[in-house]
């Protein structure tokens, strides 16, 4: 018979669910440590992938890749207390920083994160089929999803 160990609130919220990774950047002279993102960051990012200047499923709607990595990075880069480094006022100053170091820390945050190129692939899909569909009307498929069994939403 196996034990199973039924989680309290308590012990879900103390739960040290995150990893770290240090990455050596020799550019910057030293090592980088990379946290894994919370729920909230990963939603915070990637409601960044799309302009915020325009919204999905309007003509003038498109991804905006400006920053996207730095800003993973402000989000991932920690001190040696786990706590960010940078903040979002800050996306700049990482950005200001090499393309070569900036892609190299960006792809390691994506693999630890499960992030890749098919989100954006994916939100740009998304956007293009919202261009397709008549206005004021969601896509086939998402009325599909939206529908109950019983026909109605």
């Amino acid at each position: 018979m196996t034990t199973r160990t039924i989680l309290t609130r308590d012990s879900i919220v103390k739960a040290k669910d995150y990893t770290i990774e240090e990455v050596e950047v020799p550019e910057w002279g030293g090592v980088v440590r990379l946290r894994s993102l919370t729920g909230k960051d990963r939603d915070e990012y990637e409601s960044a992938i799309v302009d915020s200047s325009s919204s999905p499923g309007k003509p003038d709607a498109r991804v905006d890749i400006r920053g996207l990595k730095a800003l993973l990075l402000s989000m991932a880069i920690v001190d040696e207390n786990d706590e960010k480094m940078f903040d979002k006022k800050e996306v700049d100053i990482l950005n200001s920083k090499s393309a070569k170091v900036i892609e190299m820390l960006w792809n390691k945050a994506q693999e630890m994160n499960g992030i890749g190129i098919e989100a954006v692939d994916k939100a740009e899909k998304n956007l293009q089929g919202d261009r397709n569909d008549k206005p004021g009307s969601g896509s086939q498929e998402s009325s599909e999803e939206e529908q109950s069994p019983n026909g109605k939403r």
